[in-house]
């Protein structure tokens, strides 16, 4: 369970390291005019659908050796991965390479399992080399498959072969199956990640070395679509709220947006042309709140829904009470705004000029920390009267008032924590896309609005009657979080910080 427990948190990192440092690319559609195709994972060259770095898990000893390297064939000058290692206590394992950021966005295979394989090719160097191909889904699951089965397999050293997996649909759920997350039931349009384990035999003091190359999907059913990702719902007046998402597939003609109210039932609301990605859904009702999804569809076939996003109208009439504009330093907090006492985590909180504004003179609040020990918070810009505990003089309803904010990400793992303190010592909060999965903008400024009613009250809260009452809130502050992983950075710039108050 060691070395399991290892590799989930090498996985966990790999997949935090590379989304800050990568932007990602459209999910490649394969050609409906074929009968089988296949979609390139890696092939070492730099080519494929992830990322052409791959990481060995912190196993010790046991992985001896890991890089890419020089094709050990005579002739060939490709570059391969090469993953060597001896099994220091009969536990079969050895190390992993470790593949695949897609931020938990799938691949975009076909929902039936039985239609796809993983081709790969091996090139053995001792024969008792084996291997074991392992998948994991969006919402958790692993799912794994062992070359020749409990070490069965013996290749023919110094030769590349060919092999292909089972069918996805025989995969196994792993033992550990990542600390039980997911609903262990295997979909392949889920599929996120691949990795792959290099084994020893089971025999204490075996060395395994082998080369692997052009790991692909085989797939023989083609005539799917991608479906799209990423939707965001951002509400702008009384009775507009603008839909964006991200377009993954080639072949669509079109895009059909689906509505519902509240939690009613879903129903299309409009269909755009193909390679459309934003829609503005206008003559809404005020003070109402929406849920869309979103799917690509072609002739005779439509994909699977987005992800659901939700918002809220803005109420019919309105009064806008400024917080603090940064320009100023005023509004209706006295105090400003400065950082928390958090050491190294917290490296700048400061009011600086609007990186991408027009005036010398637009100030805006910018946080930049480091994440010293994975445990998401970084720091807080703190403002208000904490003395006092002075109530803002906001309505006893907390469905007639909203937060609002403008955002700008100094970089792509930017994250925020929304933090209100009543009078009598409840602290209540919001994330800013839920565990950080959802990114800001780093090239536009964007609004904001938060309902009071999403706000949840902190697990540390115990001072008060944990019972939420806007009347009392005489605090906001915003935290800085960083996205769950140790030496992860965020930078954020935030402002025009206002309630908004429905008469």
């Amino acid at each position: 369970m060691k070395k399991y427990s290892t590799y989930l948190c090498t996985l966990a990192l790999s997949l935090v390291l590379f989304s800050c440092n990568r932007e990602q690319e459209p999910i490649p559609e394969p050609d409906p005019t074929k009968n089988k195709i296949e979609m390139v994972i890696n092939d070492f060259d730099g080519n494929g659908l992830l990322p052409g770095i791959w990481s060995s898990t912190n196993d010790g000893a046991e992985m001896t050796d890991y890089k890419l390297a020089v094709n050990p064939k005579k002739g060939l000058t490709d570059t391969v991965l090469y993953m060597s290692g001896t099994d220091e206590n009969k536990n079969w394992w050895i190390g992993t390479s470790l593949g695949g950021d897609r931020m938990g966005q799938p691949f975009g295979l076909p929902a039936d399992a039985s239609k796809t394989v993983i081709q790969f090719e091996v090139y053995a160097t001792t024969s008792n080399s084996n291997l074991e191909l392992q998948l994991q889904e969006a919402d958790g699951d692993v799912f794994s498959w062992n070359l020749g089965g409990d070490g069965g397999y013996q290749p023919t050293a110094g030769e590349w072969i060919t092999y292909q997996s089972a069918p996805l649909s025989e995969f196994n759920l792993a033992g550990f199956n990542n600390g039980g997350q997911g609903d262990g039931k295997f979909a392949a349009e889920l599929l996120a990640n691949v990795s792959i384990a290099l084994i020893s035999g089971n025999s204490t003091g075996k060395t395994s070395s082998i080369y692997i190359n052009n790991v692909v999907f085989v797939v023989t059913e083609v005539s799917h679509v991608a479906r799209p990702t990423n939707l965001k719902a951002q509400s702008v007046s009384k009775n507009q709220i603008n839909l964006s998402w991200s377009d993954n597939s080639a072949n669509e003609i079109g895009f059909e947006i689906e509505r519902a109210l509240g939690s009613g039932a879903y129903a299309v609301v409009a269909t755009v042309p193909a390679n459309t990605t934003r829609y503005s859904d206008m003559e809404l009702t005020a003070n109402t709140s929406y849920s869309y999804r979103v799917r690509a569809i072609t002739e005779n076939k439509q994909s699977v829904f987005s992800n659901v996003a939700k918002a809220l109208t803005f109420p019919n009439a309105v009064i806008e009470m400024l917080i603090i504009n940064f320009d100023r330093i005023t509004g209706k907090v006295v105090s400003g705004w400065s950082k928390t006492s958090d050491g190294a985590q917290m490296t700048d909180c400061k009011v600086v000029i609007n990186p991408i504004g027009n005036s010398t003179t637009d100030s805006v609040l910018y946080m930049k920390g480091i994440d010293s020990d994975s445990d998401w918070w970084i720091g807080t810009a703190l403002f208000g009267d904490d003395k006092n505990g002075t109530p803002f003089g906001l309505p006893e309803d907390a469905s007639k008032v909203m937060i609002s904010f403008e955002m700008l990400a100094g970089n792509g793992s930017a994250n925020i924590d929304i933090q209100l303190q009543e009078k009598d010592g409840d602290v209540f909060i919001w994330n800013f896309g839920g565990d950080g999965g959802y990114q800001a903008s780093q090239t536009a400024w964007t609004t904001y609005t938060v309902p009071l009613t999403a706000f949840k009250l902190a697990s540390w809260a115990n001072k008060g009657d944990n019972i939420f009452s806007p009347e009392l809130l005489s605090n906001l502050s915003i935290a800085l979080i960083s996205g769950g992983s140790q030496g992860n950075e965020a930078i954020t710039y935030i402002n025009n910080v206002k309630f908004i108050i429905s008469e």
